[in-house]
């Protein structure tokens, strides 16, 4: 229990900065005789991500209010791991905007706090099993488990689900191919879920996701957590600096120019429409005998099935 009493020590003064985008912490310690900890926070009115991402509201963001989300909860990571604080549960429902100011905030401290074997027992939660870092599965949290799952709300907010689990698991050697796949993976789930409702001018907008912000998302989710930022001080100067990090040995991967990220999604746009219109159109066909002489039946091609 030293360890766990070491780490909401820390909580404590996280708690005492009264940090824009943190829940305060009111108190945080272990109860006498136990074998649990408890962290005590302050309520934050206002609804969580998660309940923000559900109908009968968009399941993505705009790209304008994805920025300002991302900003103010990097901030929040980059000030608990200045702290020493790993928080080991971000996820949407971590995630709430205060109703009186609009700002988000992280909340729900304490599974940072918690030793290797309490840590495996959170595998069994089901509400968090989405947002798992490779290496949670071992029972380990990082400064960069943090990050990863900070990834993962991310491509959430633009893609309006979670990455595809063939494209996320991608084992490949080749950095720049497995960075390619989970970027295409990304622009076409923003595609699937632009509102209907929203204007020809809003749709093309909100489909040009910066070049920079998808590789920022694609460095997060890395498998290999050396590859990942390191903390939240790394991961916010990339954001400040839309992805520049000179003092970085290793560029974020898969780095395209916007104009070959605009072609990208111009043809992922096409295929789409393409699968609307061949849903969408009837087709007839006239068959000819094998003598080559017409014959009298007609082929229906109709939203994918062949009548004759």
């Amino acid at each position: 229990m030293k360890y766990i009493g070491h780490e909401l020590s820390k909580l404590k003064l996280l708690g005492d900065s009264q940090q824009d985008h943190i829940v305060r912490i009111t108190d945080a310690a272990v109860p006498k005789n136990g074998n649990s900890f408890y962290v005590e926070m302050d309520l934050v009115e206002g609804p969580d991500l998660q309940k923000l991402l559900q109908t009968p509201n968009d399941l993505i963001l705009s790209l304008k209010e994805t920025l300002r989300l991302a900003e103010q909860i990097c901030i929040a990571i980059e000030y608990c791991h200045r702290m020493k604080v790993l928080h080991g549960d971000i996820k949407t429902s971590n995630i709430k905007r205060k109703r009186d100011t609009g700002k988000y905030m992280l909340v729900d401290f304490g599974m940072g706090a918690m030793t290797d074997q309490q840590l495996r027992s959170s595998l069994h939660n089901p509400a968090s099993l989405p947002y798992f870092a490779p290496e949670e599965e071992k029972g380990k949290i990082l400064f960069q488990t943090d990050i990863y799952r900070f990834g993962l709300v991310l491509f959430r907010v633009l893609a309006g689900r979670f990455p595809l689990k063939k494209t996320h698991d991608v084992r490949s050697q080749n950095t720049l191919e497995a960075g390619e796949k989970k970027r295409n993976d990304l622009l076409s789930g923003r595609l699937d879920h632009i509102p209907a409702i929203w204007s020809a001018e809003e749709k093309k907008r909100e489909s040009l996701v910066p070049a920079w912000l998808i590789n920022l998302v694609i460095k997060c989710l890395e498998t290999d957590p050396e590859k990942r930022f390191a903390d939240g001080g790394q991961l916010l100067t990339y954001f400040n600096n839309k992805g520049v990090l000179p003092d970085m040995n290793q560029e974020p991967v898969a780095i395209d120019t916007d104009k070959l990220l605009l072609q990208n999604q111009q043809l992922l746009l096409q295929k789409k429409n393409l699968k609307q219109l061949f849903r969408n159109v009837n087709w007839t066909i006239r068959l000819c005998t094998a003598s080559g002489k017409k014959s009298t039946k007609w082929l229906c091609i109709k939203k994918g099935n062949w009548k004759i």
